[in-house]
């Protein structure tokens, strides 16, 4: 590998880091804002799991995807994931809320 090349690799990795560090800060925010959802719906005895929010979510994602020149496919992959997560973070967030305030 001749030096021009693994300068632009250089580059292109760094470029990749600071592309990860801001999804783990959009990841780190989502989830802040998906705890004050589940204390919202906890308060008002709503359900963790909406599945017509959770399909329309999907298909705007989908749609986003297809806007931004992103596979569609890959974008309801990831943001599957993040919602199965976001589903355990919203009842930790109601016990944490109930114990803390029970005792």
């Amino acid at each position: 590998m001749d030096a021009t090349c693994f300068s632009e690799m250089s580059e292109l990795r760094e470029q990749i880091s600071k592309t990860n560090s801001c999804l783990i800060d959009l990841l780190k925010e989502r989830s802040e804002l998906t705890k004050k959802i589940a204390i919202i719906k906890d308060r008002n005895n709503l359900p963790i799991y909406d599945p017509k929010r959770e399909e329309l979510l999907i298909d705007n994602i989908r749609e986003l995807a297809l806007k931004k020149k992103v596979d569609p496919q890959l974008a309801e992959f990831v943001i599957r994931i993040i919602l199965s997560f976001s589903k355990g973070e919203m009842r930790n967030a109601i016990e944490h809320s109930k114990t803390r305030y029970s005792s």
